[in-house]
């Protein structure tokens, strides 16, 4: 039996902002002797892509939140949707729009707008995966069985992602998108980013704010920032097999497009997909222009950021749902109960005694017995801390209705809820949305909140690869 859900992706980016709707539909896995697997199916659909609107920033160059969350809403009438009808998805900032000084703010606007469970996520690592997915680079990956390389090229970063018949192996991303240089209505340089600047020192190339630059020494800074950008995404470890490459993004969507306005944007980004498609020729590097490329990370925050718990959950209803549960990973120890007080009392100050969700390390969960003794330990654990409520554990195993249960049956009252069945290598909070199926699956996004000043300079990429790392 299938079980639909209304999901939006918002993408708020350096030079751009759109959205979309999609149906999707989750489904059971397994077969009928197994215990129930539920995953969103490959038949999701996109009912409403919005246009692309370009991204109003005030007079500081800082977003203009009123602006964006008018434009959201706007979306909202034209596509015929109320936001308590969205059940999932994510807003997302993107590229340099994440390190503006009121993103935040943004992004918990348009959280509230966007409906009961929505994520309000920014970090270029995420970005590099939803890019990945919403251009179908992993799900190719997947079906091919082969390496695929995603690379998405927005206005303020680049951001890539690798998959090895389906699995993520690697992300990365560098501070160069085709708004390197941004310009004013009569084409004179309103500014450089910090690294453009940086290599075209290290080249020799000299542009400045206020001056209006000769169409060859643009040429000639787009040809280096394509060299940058390809010599870091483009080589391979000599003992794997050579990717497919995949590109994706704004800059990405001109490679193969013919526009004789260069300055149509008022930045670098037809220069760089023109100096991009030029050097890809001359390495004789063959690539795929993903369909729908600008739209890549705006249809993964909405169709692919979801991921559905197993059936085996302990679940207080009424408690759902939770928005922003930081993620704390327990180690591996011999005691339960004192692991947890650690890592709470290491960041209790940070958290100031709110919910948070706890990972619990491998338990040997498989018998009654020791199913008793983990929550003996958890609930050792919750009666030292108190204040956290409600508290969320999330098991490796499908064991989350057993060891609920047997916290339950110490403890009538505990605002309580246990996860199993999902995947939390990538992402530091949680979002846990309302029950599925009668209670026993739900939709869970696993995310980031870091507004980075952590994007990965180019130079430095180039450094962490020649040291192995």
């Amino acid at each position: 039996m299938k079980h639909e859900l209304l999901s939006v992706g918002i993408d708020v980016g350096t030079t751009t902002t759109h959205l979309v709707f999609c149906l999707l539909r989750a489904e059971n896995t397994r077969s009928a002797s197994q215990i129930p697997r539920q995953r969103i199916a490959g038949d999701s659909q996109i009912l409403y892509r919005s246009p692309v609107h370009f991204t109003p920033l005030d007079q500081d160059g800082n977003i203009d939140a009123v602006a964006v969350y008018q434009m959201i809403e706007a979306e909202y009438r034209k596509a015929s949707i109320e936001p308590e009808t969205v059940s999932c998805g994510a807003a997302i900032i993107t590229g340099e729009s994440a390190a503006r000084r009121n993103a935040a703010a943004l992004i918990a606007e348009l959280s509230r707008l966007a409906g009961d469970f929505v994520a309000a996520s920014a970090g270029a690592e995420l970005e590099s995966i939803l890019a990945a997915r919403g251009s179908g680079a992993s799900s190719y990956s997947r079906r091919a069985g082969c390496r695929v390389r995603n690379i998405d090229i927005g206005g303020g970063t680049t951001n890539a992602a690798t998959f090895l018949a389906g699995e993520l192996e690697n992300v990365w991303y560098l501070d160069y998108g085709g708004r390197f240089i941004r310009f004013d209505e009569d084409g004179v340089v309103a500014s450089v980013s910090a690294s453009a600047e940086r290599l075209f020192k290290e080249l020799g190339i000299e542009i400045n704010c206020g001056e209006k630059p000769r169409e060859c020494l643009l040429v000639e800074s787009a040809n280096a920032v394509a060299v940058a950008i390809l010599d870091a995404c483009l080589d391979s470890d000599a003992d794997q097999a050579q990717p497919q490459y995949w590109f994706s993004g704004g800059v990405a969507e001109l490679i193969e497009k013919s526009e004789k306005n260069k300055l149509v944007y008022r930045d670098m980004g037809v220069f760089l997909a023109d100096a991009l498609h030029r050097e890809l020729e001359r390495r004789g590097i063959s690539y795929k222009i993903a369909d729908q490329a600008i739209r890549a990370t705006v249809i993964g925050a909405g169709a692919e950021i979801v991921q559905l718990s197993g059936h085996t959950v302990f679940v207080d209803e009424a408690l759902l749902p939770l928005k922003n549960l930081p993620l704390l990973r327990v180690p591996q120890g011999p005691s339960l109960s004192s692991l947890l007080k650690e890592l709470h009392g290491k960041y209790r100050n940070q958290f100031d005694d709110g919910p948070v969700a706890l990972l619990l390390p491998d338990l040997p969960l498989h018998s009654y017995k020791a199913l008793c003794a983990a929550a003996e330990e958890i609930l050792c654990f919750i009666e030292e801390v108190g204040p956290m409520a409600p508290h969320v554990f999330v098991t490796r195993s499908d064991s989350a209705m057993a060891l609920g249960q047997q916290i339950r049956k110490r403890s009538s009252d505990l605002p309580l809820l246990v996860l199993d069945g999902i995947d939390l290598l990538k992402g530091d909070y949680l979002e846990i949305g309302r029950a599925l199926s009668g209670g026993l699956t739900l939709p869970v996004i696993v995310k980031t909140l870091v507004f980075p000043e952590q994007i990965m300079p180019a130079s430095r990429r180039k450094e962490e690869k020649s040291d192995g790392r």
